[in-house]
């Protein structure tokens, strides 16, 4: 009895002839990475990719067609190149298929049932080891092109990064006098505030100051030149804060109680608030041939001068400090009439309201 020969209508290559004891099974057929056909000891299939590995021949060149069919010296060329790889991807499945199934090389009776199969599949095989070949090949041009496009990107992304370096650099290069005569002026004049121990008002101002270096790109900063000043930038930033925050601190603790300084001139409760940082003598507070009403003292004079100033108005020198006739306060004039003050009582708080 006769076998047929499942998916083979034209001769490849040489026919091989079986060796008794060759093992068949399993048999994974690859390309690569990709795993085309797997089947198990039974002949079972555990995996075909066959679809992803004969589309590609779909667009063959008609020169691959042409070597192909030269090779095959078959009656019947070949028209389309993704059957022919389908059609023996699908040969050397059934004939395994069938080796697997009817046991033949595992029983000495049924070994002649082979023959044809393993006839088919040594014919088939090298047109696997073709389409193989065709296949890596096409899939390194691929995975080369994929590389030239990274290589080319790289090399665009490159060039866009040093263009842009270049115009940071000029962009440094261009704004450093500004930047430095800029953030130089906010130093020296927030550390001669300092030094010379100016009222909190002035100090605070100066935290509104449009310092650059802060604000720089990023690129400039890594220049020692702009680093150096964004360095005394922040140095100068933290004196200031400190010097507020001294202040601020005496200010809260020298507030106490003025009743008994005022208690000549106003029957109503009186805070004093006296600034330790700011309180100097008395008398040279007292300008000459100042209108001082005999009901202050010394004390009450400093305690009045202390309260306008805590509320953050200037007053230098009395120039006239008198009771006030329809309140419960007193009215004081400072640096030589410049500047007038009514300071009264309020809920039991001081309040000064500028004239």
């Amino acid at each position: 009895m006769k076998y047929i020969i499942l998916g083979c209508f034209f001769c490849y290559f040489p026919v091989f002839t079986y060796a008794g004891e060759e093992q068949y099974l399993p048999y994974t057929f690859k390309a690569g990475d990709l795993v085309v056909l797997s089947l198990n000891q039974q002949g079972m299939e555990k995996i075909n990719n066959s679809k992803q590995f004969c589309s590609g021949f779909k667009s063959a060149p008609q020169t691959l067609l042409d070597d192909f069919n030269q090779r095959s010296q078959m009656k019947h060329r070949s028209k389309h190149l993704d059957l022919s790889c389908y059609t023996a991807v699908k040969s050397v499945s059934d004939s395994l298929r069938f080796i697997g199934f009817s046991g033949c090389m595992t029983h000495t009776g049924r070994k002649a049932m082979c023959d044809d199969f393993i006839n088919n599949f040594n014919l088939i095989s090298p047109q696997l080891d073709f389409f193989r070949t065709h296949y890596l090949e096409a899939e390194n041009k691929k995975q080369q092109h994929n590389l030239d496009v990274i290589q080319n990107n790289n090399a665009d992304l490159i060039d866009s990064m040093k263009k842009q370096k270049e115009e940071d650099l000029a962009f440094c290069d261009s704004n450093f006098d500004n930047v430095k005569k800029n953030d130089l002026t906010g130093i020296s004049t927030t550390t001669e505030l300092i030094d010379y121990k100016a009222d909190l008002d002035q100090l605070k101002n100066m935290i509104n100051y449009k310092y650059i270096t802060p604000t720089i790109k990023k690129v400039c900063l890594k220049q020692k030149r702009y680093s150096d000043i964004y360095q005394d930038v922040k140095i100068t930033q933290e004196k200031l804060n400190t010097a507020i925050s001294n202040i601020e601190a005496k200010n809260k603790k020298s507030e106490i109680n003025v009743r008994k300084l005022l208690d000549k001139h106003s029957e109503t409760e009186k805070t004093y608030y006296s600034n330790q940082s700011q309180t100097t003598n008395t008398f040279s507070l007292i300008e000459s041939g100042a209108t001082i009403e005999k009901s202050f003292s010394s004390d009450a004079i400093e305690a009045a001068v202390n309260i306008v100033r805590f509320n953050g108005y200037s007053c230098s020198t009395v120039s006239s400090i008198q009771t006030m006739i329809f309140k419960r306060g007193f009215t004081i004039r400072c640096n030589n009439f410049n500047y007038t003050y009514d300071v009264f009582d309020k809920g039991g708080n001081w309040v000064v309201s500028v004239e």
